[in-house]
C-alpha cells in the first residue's frame, strides 16, 4: 500500500522532491511504520523501482500471451495501451522508470545499477516478441533482434520525454508510425 500511493506522488514530483513525511501522510500511516518496511529512503527507492518494474514487466507479458494476434500487433498494443496511460495524464509524468533514471543514475549507483537491470529485462521481453515475429514470418529474417528491442525501448523513452516536454502527443505518433509502420 505504501509503495502503491507513494509511487503516484514520486512520478508527479519526483524522487528527491518527494519527502518521507509526505509520502506517509499520503499513505496514511505513522512514521515508524515506514521504518518498518523500509531502512531508508534509498532503500524505499530500490523497491519502488521493483514496484514499477512489476507492472509494466506484467503488461508486455500480458500482451505477449494473446495468443489470436501476431507478434508485431501484441507489441504495438503495449505501446498503445501506456499512450492512452499518458494521454489520460495530460501527458504529465512521463514514464515512472524513465524519470527516475533521469533524476538518480547520476546521484546513485545503486539506483542506477537496479534501472539498469529493469531496462535490460524490457529490452530482453521485447527480443522475446520480435524473434517470435521473424520466426512467424512478421517481420524481416534480417532484423536484428537484439538491436532492434534496443532501439525501440531508447525511441520509446525520449518520444516520451518530448511528449512530456512539448504537452503534445506528436513525438508518440511519430515514434508509433516510425517503428510500426517503416522498421518493422
Amino acid at each position: 500500500m505504501i509503495l502503491e500511493k507513494a509511487s503516484k506522488l514520486i512520478h508527479e514530483n519526483g524522487f528527491n522532491n518527494t519527502g518521507i513525511q509526505e509520502i506517509i501522510k499520503n499513505a496514511g500511516i505513522p512514521k515508524g511504520s515506514f521504518y518498518y518496511y523500509f531502512k531508508s529512503k534509498e532503500d524505499f527507492g530500490l523497491e519502488l523501482i521493483d514496484f514499477y518494474a512489476s507492472f509494466i514487466l506484467s503488461r508486455l507479458e500480458a500482451h505477449y500471451r494473446h495468443d489470436p494476434l501476431p507478434y508485431i500487433k501484441r507489441l504495438h498494443n503495449f505501446f498503445d495501451e501506456f499512450l492512452a496511460v499518458f494521454e489520460s495524464n495530460d501527458l504529465k509524468g512521463g514514464c515512472p522508470l524513465g524519470n527516475l533514471a533521469q533524476e538518480m543514475s547520476d546521484l546513485n549507483e545503486y539506483f542506477r545499477s537496479r534501472l539498469t537491470g529493469v531496462f535490460e529485462k524490457v529490452k530482453d521481453t521485447i527480443v522475446k516478441y520480435l524473434e517470435q515475429a521473424r520466426k512467424n514470418g512478421e517481420i524481416s529474417e534480417t532484423i536484428e533482434t537484439e538491436k532492434t528491442a534496443d532501439f525501440i525501448l531508447n525511441s520509446w523513452q525520449g518520444a516520451l520525454l518530448r511528449a512530456k516536454m512539448t504537452k503534445a502527443t506528436k513525438p508518440l505518433q511519430l515514434f508509433d508510425e516510425i517503428i510500426f509502420n517503416n522498421l518493422l
